[in-house]
């Protein structure tokens, strides 16, 4: 039996514990002990594995220097279930729902996808600044800048708890 590992971020190889806890921002003693540890056992069992799964091109690229072992790339989707949820909801909500706000939702999920958020910061804050009706969610642990956080205490940004995908 083939067995396929399913990679969607660096965390599978211990030579990039350094650049995602740099990612993170969390420099907890604690955290980065028990990040050595998982990621040595990830490494462990991904070197077993026949090939990979990864989300992105440059992640394949990684994957297939460490391992030499083919490598699928399988861009982050909605699943059927998901889709099929989701349909249902929009048009339930299509001739009910009035709403004067511009709402940006952000999936963020962990705050390893802190360094995401930055990238569009400058970009979030100029139309945020510039347009009063325009609000930030956000799904997942994110730790946010203090500009952002200025918002937030406006009530411009909400910050919800991590929801796993088979709840989003």
């Amino acid at each position: 039996i083939k067995i396929i590992y399913d990679v969607d971020d660096l965390i599978y190889n211990i030579k990039y514990v350094p650049k995602y806890i740099n990612s993170v921002g969390d420099y907890n003693e604690e955290f980065i002990f028990r990040l050595f540890g998982i990621v040595v056992r990830y490494e462990l069992i991904a070197k077993m594995c026949d090939g990979y799964i990864v989300n992105k091109k440059k992640l394949q690229d990684n994957v297939k220097n460490d391992f030499n072992k083919p490598v699928w790339v399988f861009h982050n989707y909605l699943n059927l279930e998901q889709e099929k949820v989701s349909r249902k909801i929009v048009n339930l909500k299509k001739d009910t729902y009035i709403n004067d706000k511009f709402i940006i939702g952000y999936f963020s999920g962990s705050n390893s996808h802190k360094r995401d958020l930055e990238i569009v910061e400058t970009a979030l804050l100029k139309l945020m600044n510039k347009y009063d009706d325009i609000y930030l969610n956000i799904v997942g642990l994110m730790k946010l800048s203090s500009e952002f956080k200025k918002l937030q205490k406006e009530g411009r940004i909400i910050i919800h708890p991590y929801v796993p995908y088979e709840e989003l």
